[in-house]
């Protein structure tokens, strides 16, 4: 789209030919007219980084690599090499290398969960970074009062985490070796057994009402996020169960009577739109909100009859209660912004992480007239948005399961350095 505003349009479509599933971490050249970003498809390969033009849809090819880049004066083309920041000439005109890679800094961190190395470089020769792999987290307990109680399983890099209808077990998104799989918790001897084996990304897990079955999403079976259902006990292959629409991952929940999940999907309006797949009968998904503004992080309400989710209708992101089948009703919960709505099991109070990090608890009542209570603050969290289920509550809203940061409260100093360009000479 035009600086000055207008019409929106499509510059570069996805290649089905390569089995593109998305493109990210855009970056102009400096003649305001070519640009890099990185291609991930859906194979098992590295992402690929291309230069293209606002001109057309002609692209170049370039290397693969699992970082994003950055061009600058007077000529090179900065990446990283698994935690390596590397600066190879580049000629901007003819858009092609002109020498090899040159090591610049070493041990620099790499944002899983976005795909993006921890380092960022300026025109004026200065470079920034912070040290270290990919994020470390650890499991822990919490009371209603932010006191720690227990650490589960070994630190990792985790990402979703639900817990079985029985609280016995954990079903969390775990990255090793830069594979995301789903991995099975036992939370009382803390003991981690993978349970997912794809090639690509498997995610947002949701346990089956009698916890018999887990449902979640795969990239690594075709050009799509698809839904895949699997015997909680580990047995048995992946089944698929719709490949129909694309799954954005914020989350999937399986209804109380086990007839339906709930998942996001990239709408055609907007961003997010809140689908439900039925699993009786043809079993076709279909939109249950479809709106033109963002709707994800869906969680059915403990006796079905409705469920909360986000929306950024308000102008931000805010926690909504809507009835299900939708049109019956629809309450607004939260008042300051919020995400990462969660039900207790009797369905009298929702828990949500405020903007500035804080669980909050909020009384419910479904019977007849629905009615929101006012929102209590219980405790500072660490929790990072950029998941949907960064956290599990127990059935009687007593204790937390949080996905924390392995130290908590340190994080990583940036480290920065002054006339980069002064370190290929050595």
């Amino acid at each position: 789209m035009s600086a000055a505003g207008g019409e929106v349009s499509e510059l570069l479509p996805l290649d089905e030919s390569r089995k593109e599933i998305r493109h990210v971490w855009p970056r102009f050249l400096p003649d305001g007219r070519h640009f890099f970003y990185k291609s991930h498809n859906s194979t098992p390969d590295p992402p690929e980084i291309f230069v293209a033009s606002v001109d057309g849809k002609d692209r170049k090819f370039l290397f693969k690599s699992t970082s994003d880049v950055h061009y600058v004066a007077p000529g090179y083309l900065l990446f990283a090499r698994d935690t390596t920041v590397m600066a190879q000439p580049f000629d901007a005109s003819s858009l092609q290398f002109t020498g090899d890679p040159v090591a610049v800094v070493e041990n620099v961190g790499f944002n899983t969960t976005g795909g993006r190395s921890q380092f960022s470089v300026s025109e004026n020769g200065t470079l920034v970074y912070k040290t270290g792999g990919g994020t470390v987290n650890q499991l822990r307990w919490f009371d209603r009062q932010g006191k720690e109680i227990a650490k589960v399983g070994p630190p990792g890099e985790y990402s979703d985490v639900v817990l079985s209808p029985d609280g016995k077990r954990a079903a969390a998104e775990r990255i090793d070796n830069g594979n995301r799989d789903i991995w099975m918790i036992d939370l009382e001897r803390g003991l981690p057994t993978r349970f997912t084996f794809g090639a690509l990304r498997e995610d947002d897990p949701a346990w089956s009402p009698d916890g018999t079955y887990l449902v979640f999403s795969s990239n690594g079976y075709g050009d799509k996020t698809s839904i895949f259902r699997k015997l909680a006990n580990g047995a048995g292959n992946d089944e698929l169960l719709s490949d129909a629409v694309s799954v954005q991952t914020s989350g999937m929940d399986w209804s109380p009577d086990g007839k339906n999940i709930l998942f996001a999907s990239i709408g055609e309006k907007s961003g997010n739109d809140i689908w439900i797949l039925p699993l009786a009968g043809e079993g076709k998904p279909y939109p249950l909100l479809k709106s033109e503004f963002n709707e994800s992080q869906g969680h059915f309400s403990p006796d079905g009859r409705y469920f909360a989710y986000v929306s950024n209708e308000s102008g931000r992101e805010e926690i909504y209660i809507q009835s299900f089948p939708v049109g019956t009703g629809k309450w607004r919960v939260s008042t300051n912004g919020g995400w990462l709505p969660k039900w207790r099991l009797d369905g009298k109070e929702l828990y949500y992480e405020a903007i500035d990090k804080k669980l909050m608890a909020v009384p419910v009542k479904l019977d007849g007239i629905v009615e929101i209570g006012a929102a209590t603050a219980l405790f500072q969290t660490e929790i990072t948005v950029g998941s949907p289920n960064r956290y599990a509550v127990t059935a009687d809203g007593q204790r937390f399961l949080i996905n924390s940061p392995l130290q908590s409260g340190q994080e990583a100093p940036f480290n920065v350095i002054l006339n980069w360009t002064s370190t290929l000479k050595k």
